[in-house]
C-alpha cells in the first residue's frame, strides 16, 4: 500500500510541476478569483472484503461537503475540504422458531483533505487546473436495532481511520460576475488511494479473538479508485 500511495504522490507531483511551468512564476501576485468556497458532491471508489458488499452499492460512496481554496501566489492555491457519506440498510435476523427481528447496519466515513492546486486561466471564466491533496479518513460502522439512538446497550459500534491522497485534473468555470465575485462551478476527475480501514469487534478491552489469535474483524474497507467531484460556489 505504501508503494502504491507513494507512486501516486510522485506522479501527481510531476503533473503539477509540468503544469506550473507553463504558468506565470509563482512569485507573481495571486491569480484573479483564486480564492474559492464551494459546496461539493463526489464519487469515491471503494475496495471492500465482501462484508460490506450489500451495504456499499456499486463499489463507491458519494460524499457531500464543502471545499475552500486560498490563492497564495501566481497560479498556486491552498485547497482543503470536508466531506461525509453514509450508507445504511435493514436486515431481517431469524429469532426463535418462527419469528425474526430487524437490525440496522450503517457505514459512515468523513474525509478531510488538504493540498495544492495549480491553475492556468485561459479566459476570465475558464481555468483548467491540477490538484494533489493528502487525505484523512474517519470511518464508523454501526450494527443496532435502532440506528438513531446513540446509547443503545445492544449496539455494536466500531471506528477506524486511514490515510492517503487524491490527484486530479479539473475545470474551473466562472461564468457569472457579480461585482468582485464570480459564481463558479468545478468538475474534476482523478484517482484516490488510501490505506484500509479495519473495523474490529467490541470494545478495545474485550474484543474477541479469531482462530489465529488475532483481534476479530468486522470487515475492511478502503477508498481506492476513481475520484470524481463536482462543486458550485463562489470565486473571489
Amino acid at each position: 500500500m505504501m508503494t502504491r500511495t507513494s507512486s501516486l504522490g510522485a506522479a501527481a507531483s510531476a503533473l503539477c510541476l509540468s503544469f506550473a511551468l507553463a504558468a506565470p512564476a509563482a512569485a507573481a501576485p495571486r491569480a484573479d478569483h483564486s480564492h474559492e468556497l464551494s459546496f461539493v458532491v463526489g464519487r469515491e471508489g471503494v475496495v471492500e472484503d465482501g462484508v460490506f458488499e450489500e451495504l456499499i452499492q456499486d463499489g463507491a460512496v458519494a460524499p457531500l461537503g464543502v471545499r475552500a481554496g486560498y490563492g497564495i501566489a501566481g497560479p498556486w492555491s491552498l485547497v482543503g475540504g470536508w466531506q461525509r457519506s453514509q450508507q445504511a440498510q435493514w436486515l431481517g435476523v431469524p429469532y426463535g422458531d418462527d419469528d425474526f427481528e430487524t437490525v440496522g447496519q450503517a457505514f459512515a466515513v468523513q474525509q478531510i483533505t488538504a493540498g495544492l492546486k495549480v491553475q492556468r486561466p485561459v479566459r476570465a471564466w475558464l481555468a483548467p487546473y491540477a490538484t494533489v491533496q493528502g487525505s484523512l479518513l474517519l470511518g464508523r460502522y454501526l450494527l443496532d436495532e435502532d440506528l438513531e439512538q446513540d446509547d443503545n446497550l445492544n449496539q455494536l459500534r466500531s471506528r477506524a481511520a486511514a490515510v492517503g491522497g487524491v490527484a486530479a485534473l479539473g475545470l474551473d468555470l466562472r461564468p457569472v460576475k457579480v461585482g468582485p465575485v464570480r459564481l463558479g462551478s468545478h468538475i474534476e476527475l482523478g484517482y484516490g488511494a488510501h490505506s484500509r480501514m479495519r473495523f474490529e469487534a467490541g470494545a478495545e478491552e474485550e474484543r474477541p479473538l479469531d482462530a489465529e489469535g488475532e483481534t476479530a474483524s468486522l470487515g475492511e474497507v478502503a477508498l481506492r479508485g476513481l475520484h470524481v467531484q463536482w462543486g458550485v460556489g463562489l470565486r473571489f
